[in-house]
């Protein structure tokens, strides 16, 4: 299951945009990591209904999300 997560919010001309990524879990098995992949869409659409700002969700490898971000960190660029 997801160790962490990150929020990268860029600003852009024409709509606001935020980027979340989710960082698996080293031990995360192959069928939780087939499970997150399945559910990409599903929380993209959630997060885009709910927040009304177009949404990427990323999932990435296992410590690409810095230790010291303790598991939730919001970027705004």
């Amino acid at each position: 299951m997801p160790q962490a997560l990150q929020t990268i919010d860029p600003v852009t001309t024409a709509r606001e945009r935020l980027e979340v990524h989710v960082e698996l879990s080293p031990d995360s098995t192959p069928d939780q990591m087939r499970r997150l992949i399945g559910m990409e869409g599903q929380i993209k659409d959630r997060l885009q209904q709910t927040l009304g700002l177009a949404v990427e969700v990323k999932l990435v490898e296992p410590g690409s999300i810095p230790a010291e971000a303790d598991r939730l960190q919001i970027l705004d660029r």
